[in-house]
């Protein structure tokens, strides 16, 4: 962050503002214009139902602040996944003692933990050899999923032709600060509008 401080201080206003002009005027621009014109699309589209069972694999370094968060939101699902699976991998906070409590509480159904940060996609191929669910979904530590997540997820596989699917990204902070006002919009316009568009195009499951 200190990084980006100096350099934006150093930077006249005049350039600021033509890449401003240049870059994120058309492409804020070209963001909302596919919002408006793809949402119709995905709202008069039938509800899927998909009799898929699902596993939820959480790799984690040092995420124990938003663990218990992300695994209350996965329990209180309208698609229940058949299974949660915790790997802590490598972490040096509370990870490990958060993941065992919310085992030995029912919440989590099992915990592996790795000596050594091993890396993300290490941690979920760890877990996905004990997985028995139809599909995998892996979540980041601290995501929080509203109610029906899941099962909108699931649903996209009625279709054969899915191979992957994946959510749009929020912020749940965002009236905190101008700052995290911004990282929403930012999120609403780089992510929502372009998974918005590869959703008609080629992908599903925004």
């Amino acid at each position: 962050m200190s990084e980006m401080v100096e350099v934006l201080a150093g930077t006249s206003l005049f350039l600021l503002a033509f890449s401003l002009l240049i870059f994120d005027i058309p492409r804020y621009t070209l963001s909302l214009v596919s919002l408006a014109l793809f949402s119709s699309k995905r709202r008069s589209a039938g509800k899927t139902v998909c009799q898929a069972t699902v596993s939820v694999i959480i790799p984690t370094f040092n995420g124990g602040s938003g663990l218990a968060p992300s695994i209350s939101s996965l329990r209180r699902q309208t698609l229940r996944p058949v299974e949660i699976i915790v790997v802590d991998d490598g972490s040096t906070d509370a990870t490990r003692a958060v993941a065992e409590r919310a085992r030995a509480q029912g919440l989590v159904d099992m915990v592996i933990c790795h000596g050594t940060r091993c890396g993300r996609s290490a941690a979920i191929n760890a877990a996905a050899r004990f997985a028995r669910g139809d599909l995998l979904l892996t979540v980041d530590a601290d995501t929080v999923f509203e109610p029906n997540a899941v099962e909108r997820l699931a649903a996209a596989f009625g279709n054969p032709l899915v191979a992957g699917a994946s959510c749009s990204v929020a912020i749940s902070n965002e009236r905190d600060s101008i700052w995290t006002g911004l990282q929403s919009v930012e999120y609403l316009m780089s992510i929502t509008a372009g998974r918005s568009i590869l959703d008609v195009l080629c992908w599903s499951g925004v």
